[in-house]
C-alpha cells in the first residue's frame, strides 16, 4: 500500500502578515521613540554644558567690568577732590591730583583714556590731555542730566570726544561744591575700542563674542567687530529678556549680525550696564539635527535586517555614541579650565568633607604668576597657608566655620611671594551645596588688591591727619596741664631743697613723685597719639569693643573736655570680641564721637553728654555699638547722602567730607553695617553692626577638627 505525498510547509496567510507588518511596525516606533529619546537628552546636556560655558563667560566678563567701574570710581573721587580743592574747598594738593591723574589716564589702565571736570557752566575746565581746549559741552547728555539734578552715575554712548578726539564712552558723576549745591561733572572717558580688545581676551569656545550695553540697548564695547556696532541697539527681544533681572541666559534667534546665539548676561544696576556673552549655537543645533536623522534612517534600516544584526549595530551605536561623550565631556572640560585660567585672579574649587577637612582638587595657574612659586608646589596639600601671613594662618578655621554658617565667606590677608616680597590679597568663595550639607562642593578666587590696599591706606592716612588736626586745640590743652603741674612742682622743689632744711625733704620728694606721675601720663597721652596716627595696614583680629571705646575715648579727651561735653560708656563686661583691626575701629569711633561733640555746640552745657552704648545681637549674631548725642538731630533731607565722599554739613575749613565715607569703607571691610539715624526722643545716633568671632554652632562643630586647608 502505498503512502500519501507529505504536504507542503504551510505558507503564512493574511493574518500572519498582519501581524508581522503589525509586529514590525510596533518594534519601529519603540526604535524610534528610544532614538528620540537619546537624541532629546544629548540636546539638553549639549545645551546644559552650553549654558555652564557661557554663564562662566558672562561672569568673567562682569568681573573685568567690575574692575573697570572700581578704577573708574576711584578716579571720579579723586577728580572730584581736584575739583573741589580748586575752588577752595578742601585742603588738597590740586597739583599733586591732577599729576597722578594724568599718570593714570597715560597708563591706559583698564581702558581709561582721559579725566576731565567740566564746570558747572558746560565748559570743560581740566583735563588729563594735554593742551586741551576748554570746549563748550553744555549740549553732551552725560553734562545735562546731571545739571538737571541726576546724582547717580551715568553712562553715555560712544561719542567722539570733543577733547580727546576719539572714539570715547564718557563714565560721569556730579561734582559738589562745598555748600553741597552742583558744581560741575567729573568724566572719566573710557576707550571703547581697548576695553573691547580687553574683552576679546575671555577666550572660552571659537566663535563666542562680549557685548557691554546700556540698559536702554545701547552697544558700548564688542569683542567682535568693535567699530560695526558701536552704538548700535540691540535687538528688543534681547531688552525684553534681560528686563528687570540681574542674570540669567535665553536663547536668540538673531543677533545683531544675523545669526542665532545662547546668550548668558550679568546686569550691573548702579551704572544701568548690562554684560552679554554670546555663544554661536547654529553649528551645534545643525550637526545635531543631522546627527538625529541619520540615527532615524539607521533604524528605519535596521528594522528589515536580522535580530541579531539589529541588536549588534545598535550595541555598536551605543558605544559609540558613549565614547563620543566622553570625547565631548573632555573638551568642555578643557576648555573650562581654559576659562578659569583667564579670570583676573587665581580659582580654585575643592570639597570641605564631613570631618571638616578641605580637600582641593583644582587651583589656577594665576597663583603661580602672582607669587612666583611653581605651580607643582602650590598645588601641594598645606602650600597656601605656608606662604599666608600668621594672622591668616590664624584665621583659617574661622574662615571656614564663617563659609559653612553663610554659604559664602570673604578675608583679606597676605602672601609671600618667591621673592620674598608681600601681597594684599583677598579670597572669595562660596558653598555649591545648600547651607549645613556636608560634603560640600566649594569653588573660591584669590585677587591681589595690594593696590587697592595702599590707595586706601593714603586715604585713611589723610583722614587721621584731619582728625587729629581738628583736636589739635583739645590735645594742647591735655599736655599743657601736667606740664604746669610738673613745673609747678619743680619750682617748690628748688624752693624747699634751697632752705637746706631737713624737715622739707619729704615735702620736696613728694614733689618730684608728683613730676614722675605727671611725665608718665604726658607719655601715655603721646604714645597714644602716636599708635592712633601710625598706618594700620596689619590683618584682622579679635578684639575687645571695651578697648577700641577706651582707646578713642582717650583721643577725643581733649577736645570733649574742652567743649564742655560729657561721655557715658556702657559695655557689658561678657560682651564677645569682634573680628576688625583695632587701631581701625578707634579710628571710626573718634571721628563718631567728633561728630557727635560738634552737632551739640548750641546745646546747653549740663545737657552735653554723648552715650557709647553696646550690646550683643545673639540671634544675628552680631555686635551692635552705638554712639548717641543730644543735638538737633540730622536733617532728614541729608541723611542718604552723609556717607558720600566729601559731602559735609560743617563751615568750609572745619570739614573734608571723608570721615564717615571712610568709617563706612572700614566697617563694611569688617563684614559689618554702619547707619546714621535720628532718635525719637532727640539727637542722633550712628549705629555699627560687627559679627562676633564665632559662628552658629553647627558650623563651628563642622570645622573643629579642620586639618587640610586650600
Amino acid at each position: 500500500m502505498s503512502r500519501a505525498p507529505a504536504a507542503p510547509p504551510r505558507r503564512p496567510g493574511p493574518r500572519w502578515a498582519a501581524f508581522i507588518l503589525a509586529g514590525l511596525l510596533l518594534a519601529g516606533a519603540g526604535a524610534i521613540l528610544l532614538v528620540e529619546r537619546h537624541n532629546a537628552a544629548e540636546r539638553e546636556a549639549a545645551e546644559a554644558a552650553a549654558v555652564a560655558i557661557a554663564d562662566a563667560g558672562a561672569e568673567a566678563a562682569a568681573h573685568h567690568l567690575s574692575r573697570t567701574l572700581e578704577w573708574v570710581e576711584t578716579l571720579h573721587g579723586l577728580g572730584a577732590t581736584l575739583w573741589l580743592a580748586r575752588n577752595g574747598g578742601a585742603a588738597f594738593d590740586a597739583e599733586l591730583i591732577g599729576s597722578h591723574l594724568r599718570e593714570a589716564a597715560a597708563e591706559r589702565r583698564l581702558s581709561v583714556l582721559q579725566v576731565a571736570v567740566i564746570d558747572r557752566t558746560g565748559r570743560l575746565a581740566w583735563s588729563t590731555v594735554p593742551d586741551f581746549r576748554p570746549v563748550d559741552l553744555s549740549d553732551r547728555e552725560h553734562f545735562a542730566i546731571h545739571r538737571d539734578g541726576r546724582r547717580e552715575p551715568f553712562v553715555s554712548r560712544p561719542l567722539v570726544g570733543r577733547a580727546s578726539g576719539t572714539w570715547s564712552v564718557q563714565f560721569t558723576r556730579p561734582a559738589a561744591m562745598q555748600d553741597g549745591g552742583f558744581g560741575g561733572v567729573v568724566v572719566v572717558s573710557v576707550d571703547p575700542v581697548l576695553l573691547s580688545s580687553h574683552l576679546a581676551e575671555i577666550r572660552v569656545v571659537e566663535g563666542a563674542y562680549v557685548t557691554i550695553l546700556r540698559d536702554d540697548g545701547a552697544v558700548l564695547a564688542r569683542s567682535a567687530e568693535p567699530l560695526r556696532f558701536l552704538g548700535a541697539r540691540a535687538p528688543d527681544t534681547a531688552l525684553a529678556e534681560m528686563a528687570g533681572r540681574d542674570r540669567g541666559h535665553f536663547r536668540l534667534s538673531r543677533d545683531l549680525a544675523g545669526q542665532p546665539r545662547l546668550v548668558a548676561f550679568r546686569a550691573l544696576p548702579e551704572y544701568g550696564l548690562v554684560v552679554a556673552f554670546s555663544k554661536d549655537i547654529s553649528r551645534a543645533e545643525a550637526a545635531a539635527a543631522r546627527l538625529a536623522l541619520l540615527r532615524r534612517v539607521a533604524v528605519l534600516a535596521l528594522l528589515f535586517a536580522l535580530a541579531a544584526g539589529m541588536v549588534l549595530a545598535w550595541q555598536q551605536r551605543a558605544r559609540a555614541a558613549d565614547r563620543a561623550a566622553a570625547a565631548a565631556r573632555e573638551t568642555e572640560r578643557q576648555r573650562f579650565e581654559q576659562l578659569l585660567e583667564a579670570l583676573p585672579g587665581a580659582a580654585y574649587s575643592g570639597t570641605m568633607e564631613a570631618d571638616g577637612q578641605f580637600r582641593r582638587r583644582y587651583i589656577s595657574s594665576e597663583l603661580a604668576r602672582m607669587t612666583g612659586f611653581p605651580l607643582a608646589a602650590l598645588a601641594a596639600p598645606g602650600s597656601l597657608r605656608a606662604i599666608m601671613d600668621t594672622a591668616g594662618q590664624q584665621g583659617r578655621e574661622a574662615f571656614h566655620r564663617g563659609l559653612l554658617a553663610r554659604g559664602e565667606a570673604t578675608a583679606d590677608h597676605q602672601l609671600r611671594t618667591a621673592d620674598g616680597r608681600w601681597l594684599f590679597v583677598r579670597e572669595h568663595c562660596r558653598l555649591l551645596s545648600p547651607v549645613g550639607a556636608l560634603p560640600a562642593e566649594v569653588v573660591g578666587l584669590i585677587t591681589d588688591i595690594t593696590e587697592e590696599r595702599r590707595l586706601q591706606a593714603g586715604a585713611m592716612a589723610a583722614a587721621k591727619l584731619a582728625s587729629l588736626g581738628e583736636m589739635a586745640a583739645g590735645v594742647a590743652h591735655e599736655l599743657n596741664q601736667p606740664c604746669a603741674t610738673i613745673a609747678l612742682a619743680a619750682d617748690l622743689a628748688a624752693l624747699e631743697l634751697d632752705r637746706a632744711d631737713p624737715a622739707l625733704l619729704p615735702a620736696a620728694r613728694a614733689r618730684l613723685e608728683e613730676i614722675a606721675r605727671q611725665a608718665i601720663r604726658l607719655r601715655g597721652v603721646i604714645d597714644h597719639f602716636r599708635t592712633f596716627g601710625r598706618a594700620d595696614d596689619g590683618p584682622e583680629a579679635m578684639i575687645a569693643v571695651a578697648d577700641a571705646v577706651a582707646g578713642a575715648a582717650a583721643i577725643a579727651a581733649g577736645a570733649l573736655r574742652g567743649a564742655g561735653v560729657r561721655i557715658c560708656r556702657a559695655i557689658p563686661p561678657d560682651l564677645p570680641p569682634v573680628r576688625a583691626r583695632l587701631i581701625a575701629l578707634e579710628q571710626v569711633l573718634v571721628n563718631a564721637i567728633g561728630n557727635a561733640c560738634d552737632a551739640m555746640r548750641e546745646t546747653p552745657p549740663a545737657e552735653r553728654e554723648i552715650a557709647v552704648v553696646a550690646s550683643h545681637d545673639a540671634a544675628r549674631a552680631q555686635v551692635a555699638l552705638a554712639v548717641r548725642d543730644r543735638g538737633p538731630g540730622v536733617p532728614p533731607g541729608i541723611l542718604d547722602r552723609v556717607f558720600e565722599p566729601f559731602f559735609t554739613t560743617k563751615p568750609m575749613g572745619e570739614g573734608t567730607g571723608l570721615g564717615l565715607a571712610i568709617a563706612n569703607g572700614i566697617v563694611r571691610g569688617f563684614d559689618g553695617t554702619i547707619e546714621l539715624r535720628n532718635r525719637p526722643e532727640g539727637g542722633a545716633e550712628l549705629l555699627i553692626r560687627l559679627p562676633v568671632s564665632d559662628p552658629p554652632d553647627h558650623a563651628k562643630d563642622a570645622v573643629a577638627h579642620a586639618a587640610a586647608v586650600p
